[in-house]
Formats: C-alpha cells, structure tokens, sequence
C-alpha cells in the first residue's frame, strides 16, 4: 500500500524552502568542528546525508573526502592484486514489511555458515568493529568473498552485496549459499505461517 504525504500535489509554504543563498554561504563559509562527531566527514554506502547548515557537508569536507576516498582506491587496488579481480553483483528481492524487519533485526549467530563458497568464513558482523555501531547489515566475511544484505528503508525490498576474488562462477556460489541462508531465517517465519 502507498502512503502519500499530505503535502503531495501542492506548492510548498515558504516556510518549508530552503534559502538556496543562506545555503551557498554556509556550504561556503561555516566550518565544521571535528571534535563534535555528526560535523565529521563521513564515508558510507548510500553517499552523503549531510547539511551545510548543520556543518555536516561544507567545503571543508570536500578534500577530506577525496583523500579518504583516494586511500579507499589505493586499498582495493592493493587488495586486488593480492587476491585476484575482484567480481561483484548486487541483487534486490522482493520483501515485505514483516520480512525487512526480521532482517534489520538479523544477529551473525543466527547464519550457521562455516563456509561460503569453499572458503573458511572469518568474520560475521552486524556491528563497525571499531565503536560498535549498528551498520544497518549482516555482512559475512570468507577468504575469497564476502556478502552483505541490508533491508532497503524505502523500497519493499532487500538487497544482497556479494563479491569473489576468484570468478564470475565462485561469485554465483556466494549468492547461491547467502540467498539460501537468508531466505531461510527472513522468509521461514512467513512459509510456516502459511503451511
């Protein structure tokens, strides 16, 4: 079912505008302070949510980015002639409320997965590893691969990240056997009901 806004079909008040000018001079001339942490630049999945009048995204964060950015691509490339071409795929399944919320809820104790792919599983995380943050995803580490699902928060689906270090083949594995495992936790609940 779609929910539409109220507002949906009709001019904004004023009041609801941004001031495009009162925005350019922050983005311009406001300067974040790196000792509060949401003025931080920050580094994510689904790009910048930041607001110049927040000092969360000014022109100060630009070289910052590229720099953390820069050294993301020096990263992979190294890890790429370590362990091979790297071969990776998203894919969206469909999902209902019920479901994405069983899969937000997701802890690493619940994939019983030793292996993924042939390949000793190393890490299975639902938390950053360095503050211990929810990441909003289940991601499970192996020694060629890994796989990461998340809920999407505004589609009625999931999505599965899954990359190889090997091939095309080994990356069809690793989405084969996450699909599998997923589904089986996610979807279970449903398919018993209607058993």
């Amino acid at each position: 079912m779609v929910v539409l806004s109220p507002l949906a079909g009709k001019p904004l008040e004023p009041s609801r505008l941004v001031e495009v000018a009162r925005l350019i001079i922050a983005y311009f001339t406001d300067k974040p302070d790196p000792t509060i942490a949401s003025q931080r630049v920050s580094f994510g999945t689904s790009g910048h949510r930041g607001s110049s009048f927040k000092q969360s995204f000014n022109e100060a964060h630009i070289p910052a980015r590229l720099i953390l950015d820069s050294r993301v691509v020096a990263i992979s490339l190294k890890i790429a002639r370590e362990l091979g071409t790297p071969f990776y795929e998203r894919i969206d399944a469909p999902a209902t409320p019920a479901e994405k919320a069983r899969l937000l809820a997701l802890s690493p104790d619940q994939i019983d997965m030793p292996e993924l792919a042939d390949g000793a599983v190393r890490l299975k995380l639902s938390m950053a590893l360095g503050n211990g943050a929810p990441i909003g995803e289940l991601k499970v580490v192996a020694d060629n691969g890994w796989f990461a699902v998340r809920p999407s928060g505004t589609e009625g689906i999931y999505k599965f990240y899954a990359e190889s270090f090997r091939s095309e083949a080994h990356l069809q594995q690793i989405q084969q056997q996450a699909e599998a495992a997923v589904a089986h936790i996610v979807k279970g609940a449903d398919a018993q009901q209607h058993e």
